[in-house]
């Protein structure tokens, strides 16, 4: 009983704490709102953009997605889409740097990188300035008909900024109040647009990109999602996964920039000792940074794998999921990887919601336990940002075994 009571006092204590911690965030988030306000107020008076609304011909397209990997994943059937239905469209897509090599397999659009990496709390000021310089480099001459800017929640990395100053007379995004984080983050982005496109409610990302589309007229056959590998890339894939006779299962321990997000690696080990011992090869898949979980993993089992994490390019490893059978691993960009090179795969979610950012591919399932603070119960928020208990709770309940048979299942 003393124990119990002691836990509970424990956990009491965590969730004040969480929720104190929250209050901070939003109590800072209420200061960048002003600051936006001001910033948004000297950008339209210093840079006078000509704006238009109308309907007409579009020849050129300029899309901008400053995120990370499983966000700019989600925007290939957007891309497909505006391919199908403008055909002859000359398209320029500009993302972050790190991002350019995902689409070396697509001649047919102009692709751009600009560096988005800065200090988090300093970015507000430097790169709305770095991006003045980049649109004055890239963009001077350049005479663009409508510009896209496929993000829902908050605009971390300032697409907006970027597209006004950029000099397109159309502008095309969601509302800055999509979210009650983005009204703060980002107030008053809504000016620096001419088409604002309020949410529709709880969809899935590659949808609700779709309904930019329709500000131009476009009502497209919504395409799968699919990602084109270079012949270089498929050259790797079939050297690093040379055994026709091996039947081989994709594994990514990682969560990209969230803890909350992560199952464990010790059950990701159990789940690939499992698999080599079934006769599969396990293929470890992950960033630069994260080569830990794959020493991890390795130590667990006894026949080994092959382990590519912080080894391939974005481009190699999308060429090696698509030889894989199977994909299991955390709510990250590589799971959005495999959905779009068409393997099976199961994603893991426990602090942000499926059903908007799940994998996107018939072959495709989730394994989550939505409890009483989930994002998926509420729908008051797409993500965790402070979890209240002394561990994600929501991710720990889901057992090794429903992982393994998940696979299996789905894997045929």
């Amino acid at each position: 009983m003393i124990l119990l009571r002691r836990y509970k006092a424990f956990v009491k204590s965590k969730m004040v704490k969480s929720k104190l911690k929250l209050a901070a965030i939003y109590s800072f988030y209420r200061v960048i709102s002003i600051l936006s306000f001001i910033q948004v107020a000297i950008v339209k008076l210093i840079f006078h953009v000509k704006s238009s609304d109308k309907q007409e011909p579009i020849q050129r397209i300029l899309i901008i997605k400053l995120d990370t990997l499983g966000d700019v994943v989600m925007i290939a059937p957007f891309i497909r889409a505006i391919e199908e239905s403008l055909h002859g469209a000359e398209i320029t897509l500009v993302v972050s740097r790190s991002m350019v090599g995902l689409f070396d397999g697509n001649p047919r659009i102009k692709v751009l990188g600009v560096n988005v990496d800065c200090n988090k709390i300093i970015r507000s000021f430097t790169l709305p300035i770095h991006h003045y310089f980049f649109a004055k480099n890239h963009f001077k001459n350049q005479q663009y008909d409508v510009c896209f800017i496929p993000r829902v929640d908050t605009d971390h990395e300032y697409a907006t900024i970027l597209a006004y100053f950029a000099g397109v007379k159309r502008r095309i995004s969601f509302s800055e109040k999509s979210e009650h984080r983005k009204s703060l983050l980002n107030k008053s982005f809504d000016r620096l647009l001419t088409d604002v496109v309020s949410p529709s409610g709880v969809r899935h990302e590659v949808l609700e990109n779709m309904r930019l589309l329709e500000k131009v007229g476009i009502l497209p056959a919504l395409p799968e999602t699919c990602l084109e590998i270079t012949p270089a890339a498929i050259m790797f894939a079939v050297d690093t996964l040379s055994n026709p006779s091996s039947i081989y299962i994709a594994v990514c321990p990682t969560s990209g920039h969230s803890e909350l997000k992560q199952w464990g690696v010790q059950r990701f080990a159990e789940v690939a000792a499992s698999f080599s011992a079934k006769g599969y090869t396990v293929v470890l898949i992950g960033g630069p940074g994260e080569e830990k979980f794959g020493v991890t993993i390795e130590a667990a089992m006894a026949q080994g794998c092959i382990n590519l994490i912080g080894k391939t390019s974005l481009m190699q490893m999308a060429a090696v999921l698509q030889r894989c059978t199977a994909f299991i691993g955390n709510d990250a960009g590589p799971m959005h990887v495999a959905s779009a090179v068409g393997i099976a795969t199961i994603g893991i979610f426990g602090s942000s919601c499926h059903h908007r950012f799940g994998p996107w591919s018939p072959l495709s399932q989730v394994l989550v336990r939505d409890i009483a603070c989930s994002p998926c119960v509420s729908h008051k928020v797409s993500r965790c940002q402070v979890c209240i208990y002394s561990e994600n709770i929501c991710l720990q309940q889901i057992p090794v075994k429903d992982a393994i048979d998940g696979v299996i299942a789905i894997s045929g």
